[in-house]
Formats: structure tokens, sequence, C-alpha cells
């Protein structure tokens, strides 16, 4: 008889504390209009060609939580029907689909790592930077 195998959904009891990720989305102008109107209330410093960014916090590899978003398991709608690709924040010199100072990279980068310390305070204040950065962002 086989040994029932673990739910890749489910994290590692094994891997303590959350990392931060990060998606971009499709381009602004392509979002319908509510979306369009809530993210410019919730991000009024963001460039009128900026790219939209959703900003998460997860026990999970970044690469299993996006395809948890992606066939709409404990997902957001923005990232379901919107996505672009993943952007794996929690790795050393993240890859960025635009240009960031390397400032701005690693502070991201030290927010972002698997740690114990408070998740919903690190995806906030990564939020935050992207967000000071120009961006249009959207967090859970």
């Amino acid at each position: 008889m086989n040994a029932p195998q673990p739910d890749p959904r489910k994290p590692s009891a094994e891997i303590p504390g959350e990392i931060v990720y990060a998606a971009q989305i499709e381009s602004f102008d392509k979002l319908p209009k509510a979306m369009q109107d809530k993210l410019i209330e919730v991000n009024p410093k963001a460039r009128k060609k900026a790219a939209v960014i959703y900003v998460g916090k997860t026990r999970l590899e970044a690469e299993e939580r996006y395809a948890n978003h992606l066939v709409g398991y404990k997902s957001s709608r923005l990232v379901r029907k919107h996505h672009r690709q993943l952007i794996v924040l929690d790795r050393w010199k993240p890859k960025f689909p635009f240009a960031l100072s390397p400032k701005l990279v690693k502070a991201i980068y030290l927010l972002a790592r698997r740690s114990r310390a408070d998740g919903a305070k690190r995806e906030a204040e990564v939020a935050r930077l992207l967000r000071d950065a120009g961006f249009f962002v959207h967090s859970a």
C-alpha cells in the first residue's frame, strides 16, 4: 500500500516562517474600469504607464503559491484573471521585469525572504516601497 502523498498546496512543517512574493499584472489600460479606479484610489502617486503589481505573503514557495492563484485555489481574482508573470522576491537579486535601483531591490529582498517576523507587516512594507517607486500596487 502506497503512503499518502503530501498536499503540494500546504506549507511544509519543516520550513518555518513566510515569504513575500509579487506578481506582475497585465497593463493598467487592459484592466476593467472599476479595477483601474480602485488602483488609482489606492496608488495616487503611480505613474500613468507604471506596471501593476500584486504583493502577497505565503508559507509556500512563491512558484507554488502563484500556481495556486492560477488554478483558483485561495486566489486573488486580480492575479487569476489578469496575471502576466511571477516576481520571486525572496531570492538574492530578485529579477524584476522593470528597472529598480539596487538599493530598492536589496530592501525588498530583505523584507521578502523567509522569516518568522510578521508577514503582514513585511508585505505592507514591500507594497509601500513599490508604491513610493511609482507603481500601481494591489496588496491583500
